[in-house]
């Protein structure tokens, strides 16, 4: 074991280790583990420091940091995009590093019959595809992005189950 070895060679070890608490949940923390020779015998001192929240402070920041450096991505790759279907390709694209899913797709309402049509899409099925529209003029689509997790749930595609399982 590397610890060991360590402990023999140099006399003293220091690094992380995912601990257990009594009742199972998992905690780090940070150790310090020094060799310590008395009356001819060897022992060992470990000092220890729940550092649970350091990490997990952490890890928000370098997500954050990760949503900041996408949110960057996204605002240059909007900009240089000369055309609507660029910027909608970009679009579908950039929602890929954000969200996970098996299929990505940016919906626009046609002022001709009210429809709403795919106008750039990822990851859908060609039965999907070829359906290419959700609803008529009676759907109400709120002027957010609109994430679906489940589609059995959702009333909004309900038309459309049949389409996404194909």
């Amino acid at each position: 074991d590397e610890v060991i070895h360590q402990l023999q060679t140099q006399g003293f070890w220091t690094g992380e280790w995912l601990n257990k608490r009594k009742d199972g949940t998992p905690f780090f923390t940070s150790a310090t583990i020094t060799a310590l020779d008395l009356e001819g015998k060897r022992h060992f001192v470990c000092v220890q420091e729940d550092i649970t929240q350091k990490k997990r402070a952490e890890a928000a920041r370098q997500s954050s940091e990760r949503e900041l450096l996408l949110l960057v991505d996204a605002s240059s790759a909007l900009l240089a995009s000369p055309g609507s279907a660029e910027v909608l390709r970009n679009i579908t694209e950039l929602a890929q590093q954000f969200v996970r899913a098996d299929a990505y797709a940016v919906w626009r309402r046609h002022a001709a019959d009210g429809t709403w049509r795919i106008s750039a899409s990822s990851g859908l099925s060609e039965t999907y595809l070829r359906a290419g529209f959700i609803a008529g003029p009676s759907v109400t689509i709120q002027h957010q992005p609109v994430i679906v997790e489940d589609v059995d749930a959702e009333p909004l595609v309900e038309s459309r189950r049949d389409g996404f399982r194909a």
